[in-house]
């Protein structure tokens, strides 16, 4: 990996709208950021095939990606390298994009592990934003408990996968592609970004 990158989001949805939402494609007239339609080929999907497609995602040991839609909420957390962010960001941002005309509101943040670049999706009474983030809004995501709560699943990942080295008696960690599995975390505390 050349760079990783935190990525941590929230979107509600009112309750009445989220099966509507779930169903409804990303129209190519939504104020959509160019690098969603052009390079995620996300124009006219449904947000449930972009959850399927973030559920999909090849992930490295060092990776995780957990999306959870349930009930009006949409919760994202992870931890990317360069490749899977790459490969993601279009899909995250237009995932986002797409409950703007569903009364959506919420944002997702997606810093880098040490505070070199982020940037923010922020979906809000109908309109999308993303911008760069300033190096002070880095350095105070890197020092919320948003940060501690992708930090200690990390650390949980990385013993869950010790465990399994364990077990299968292997003594050497190698950087291996898992195939895509289940991402959605078991259990989604409310969590404040500051």
């Amino acid at each position: 990996m050349v760079f990783a990158a935190w990525v941590y989001g929230e979107l509600d949805l009112p309750q009445e709208q989220f099966r509507r939402w779930l169903s409804q494609p990303l129209q190519a007239q939504t104020s959509v950021p160019d690098f969603v339609l052009d390079d995620a080929g996300c124009a006219e999907r449904e947000p449930i095939v972009l959850l399927d497609k973030l559920h999909r995602q090849h992930l490295s040991t060092r990776e995780f990606l957990g999306v959870g839609a349930d009930t009006g909420r949409v919760s994202v957390r992870g931890l990317l390298g360069d490749h899977s962010l790459l490969s993601s960001q279009g899909v995250l941002t237009a995932l986002f994009a797409s409950a703007v005309g569903h009364g959506g509101d919420g944002r997702l943040m997606v810093v880098g592990r040490d505070g070199g670049f982020g940037y923010e999706v922020q979906v809000c009474c109908g309109a999308l934003r993303a911008r760069a983030l300033e190096p002070a809004e880095r350095e105070a995501f890197l020092q919320s408990r948003a940060c501690a709560e992708l930090m200690a699943r990390e650390q949980a990942n990385v013993l869950a996968y010790s465990l399994m080295l364990q077990r299968a008696g292997d003594d050497e960690v190698t950087e291996v592609s898992m195939p895509p599995r289940p991402t959605a975390p078991t259990a989604m505390g409310a969590v404040e970004l500051a």
